[in-house]
């Protein structure tokens, strides 16, 4: 079982998923700037996003795979780590193409561009917050005070993005990036939360909360 449930997160099931966003945020982002003509005036930190995006989406990739299973605590933590962080930079690369589409304009969209990733980082904290409760991962009993201000975290974080999606300047309705990137967060948050809950099944299995088959003491020869 516990070979069973390493191996469940390992396989993020992401990757369909990733494929699709690539193909959406490189014909956007290629018609934006071909129809604006600012190849030059893209600033560094996209291109620093967004090369970023592509390096942990390859190593999910690579991850993703079925062969080379480690069965250990440091390896089951190393496989949630890439599954947090190659998920959670997807619905930044999205909203990041509004940035593309205002690129050639004098806003400056580095404010707006920390805004993105501080929403969803409160989702990261949202959502890990409350699989370490639900999940039992460090409290034995989970707390619904704990849940509450999770999910309270949650609503800010997209309360955040939705606020941010309806005051941003625009010229060509640039912002909807921004507003359907709050449905890729959702899609993420709940494959993220499938991570989770493999990854305190490995840990509690590994702590000995649950029999392995084959281990039971035979009694009552």
């Amino acid at each position: 079982m516990l070979e069973t449930y390493i191996t469940n997160l390992k396989k993020s099931h992401m990757k369909p998923f990733i494929i699709f966003l690539m193909i959406l945020v490189l014909f956007f982002n290629t018609l934006m700037i071909y129809g604006t003509n600012a190849w030059n005036k893209i600033p560094i930190y996209l291109y620093v996003t967004y090369a970023v995006w592509v390096v942990f989406s390859l190593i999910l990739f690579k991850q993703d795979r079925f062969e080379n299973v480690k069965v250990d605590e440091l390896s089951a933590l190393r496989y949630l780590t890439i599954n947090i962080i190659a998920g959670y930079i997807q619905p930044i690369a999205v909203a990041s193409c509004y940035l593309i589409g205002i690129a050639f304009t004098p806003w400056n969209g580095i404010t707006y561009w920390f805004q993105i990733i501080g929403a969803v980082m409160l989702s990261v904290l949202a959502i890990t917050l409350f699989s370490i409760n639900e999940f039992h991962l460090l409290v034995k009993n989970a707390k619904g005070s704990l849940n509450f201000i999770a999910i309270l975290i949650k609503l800010v974080s997209l309360g955040w993005i939705a606020y941010l999606a309806k005051t941003v300047p625009v010229t060509a309705e640039e912002n909807g990036f921004i507003w359907i990137s709050i449905l890729f967060l959702l899609c993420i948050d709940l494959l993220i939360l499938r991570s989770f809950f493999n990854y305190g099944l490995v840990v509690r299995t590994l702590n000995g909360d649950f029999e392995q088959p084959g281990n039971s003491s035979i009694s009552e020869e």
